[in-house]
Parts: C-alpha cells; sequence; structure tokens
C-alpha cells in the first residue's frame, strides 16, 4: 500500500506524521522493557565467622558481583517484638466491676433561650418582643426574661445577658 503525500493537504499530513510517531516511540519503549538486561544474582547466607566473609566478599568482587543483604526468614510484620510481649501485671489497669460512682448526674435538658418576635424603637425606649418557653410579653433595655435580661434593641435584633453570656437573638425572616 502506498500513499501519496502530494496529494493529501497539510492537516493530513501532519496526523499522519505524529501517528507514525506515536508508534515509533512506543515500539521502542517495549523494546526497552523486554530486552532489560536481566537480573544479577543475589547470594543469600551469611558466613559463620569474619574470615569466611571476608573471603566470601573477595569471591564476589571478584565475579563483579554485590552481596545481598542478610534475609530474615518467614519475618512476621505483625509479631509483637519479644521485648513488649511481658506481661506486667502490677501495671495493668483496675477491673471492670471497680468502676468509681458517678458524682453528679449530667444535665441533658437543653437550656431554653428566649425568641425574638419583633422590635419597636423609639426616641426615648425601645422595646424587643421576646418569647421564653409558653410566656411572651413586651421587654424593656434592663429588664429580664427568665434568667435573661434585655441589654440592647436593634431594628431587627436584639442582644441579652445569660448564662453563657451575651446572645444576640435575629428576627426571623416573614416568607
Amino acid at each position: 500500500m502506498t500513499v501519496d503525500w502530494k496529494r493529501m493537504g497539510v492537516t493530513k499530513r501532519t496526523w499522519g506524521l505524529l501517528v507514525i510517531l506515536v508508534l515509533v516511540v512506543i515500539g521502542y519503549y517495549f523494546l526497552g522493557v523486554t530486552n532489560s538486561p536481566p537480573m544479577a544474582p543475589v547470594v543469600v547466607g551469611k558466613p559463620a565467622n569474619k574470615a569466611g566473609e571476608q573471603a566470601a566478599s573477595a569471591k564476589l568482587k571478584a565475579a563483579g558481583l554485590l552481596p545481598a543483604a542478610p534475609v530474615a526468614a518467614n519475618r512476621d510484620p505483625f509479631e509483637v517484638p519479644p521485648v513488649y510481649r511481658q506481661v506486667d501485671k502490677e501495671s495493668m489497669t483496675e477491673t471492670v466491676g471497680t468502676k468509681p460512682e458517678v458524682a453528679a448526674e449530667i444535665n441533658t435538658k437543653p437550656a431554653t433561650m428566649p425568641l425574638l418576635q419583633g422590635t419597636v424603637l423609639g426616641r426615648s425606649s425601645s422595646v424587643a418582643i421576646l418569647t421564653l418557653g409558653a410566656e411572651s410579653r413586651a421587654v424593656r433595655v434592663g429588664q429580664a426574661i427568665g434568667d435573661y435580661t434585655l441589654v440592647a434593641v436593634e431594628a431587627d435584633s436584639a442582644v441579652v445577658e445569660g448564662p453563657g453570656g451575651a446572645i444576640t437573638l435575629w428576627m426571623r425572616r416573614q416568607e
């Protein structure tokens, strides 16, 4: 099969050459992977003494080989080292049945927060309409409702001081 490159446009020629180039690069890659040199033989084991070790390393150097690192046979990576296997009975914790009693009962009831229903701003005083539980009333600055004291009133918010510190209450938006 022959290809007439003169009759092809510039774009088709460019794409054709790009495809050929990609195929050549892939071919060289796989040729390099499959024709890689074989691995050098690895010597596993440890000589019994220093003289034997020196003789073995001299033989390996003469042959152009390097000795392999010593290999631990069938080592379990999850095995506890012998140092930590010893059980120290004195340092063990108390048994389960000797748990101390709880000193005070934990209050799981959430604190009730006042809800801001509305605000009335005047020249001399401002009023916030607050609801706390079933009680809903107009509160002036300095007055209290439940555990909370009204500190400031704005057009769409009010600041109350209570057990948790100062809290800013915002009016809900009407949809």
